[in-house]
């Protein structure tokens, strides 16, 4: 927690290259798609590729196993699947998709 207060302190004080506690003041904003229809086509593109990707994951034997361990968590780790692999990677591709997501919120 010291650590954090340290680094906290050395930015604020830093002025000339962190801006100090006010911050970094007229970043130049670059616009990738200036276009509505480039928009609406990447963004649609994107979303058919999210549901190929998720369809054929969740059909295929990552999909039956976390399906598995929705049901029965316990009985899956008696089987010999590794319940805590499968979290996380759930847990990342959930964060993936949030991020594109995020992605293309910040392009509209």
């Amino acid at each position: 927690m010291g650590f954090g207060v340290a680094i906290e302190q050395i930015v604020g004080a830093w002025e000339y290259m962190t801006g100090g506690h006010t911050g970094i003041r007229n970043i130049p904003f670059y616009k990738f798609f200036n276009d509505d229809i480039l928009k609406y086509n990447f963004v649609l593109l994107f979303l058919v590729i999210s549901y190929y990707i998720f369809n054929s994951l969740i059909n295929g034997k990552y999909g039956r196993a976390w399906k598995t361990i929705r049901e029965n968590e316990k009985a899956v780790a008696v089987i010999g699947i590794n319940v805590s692999k499968f979290k996380v990677i759930g847990l990342l591709l959930v964060l993936l998709l949030l991020d594109y997501l995020e992605l293309c919120m910040l392009m509209l």
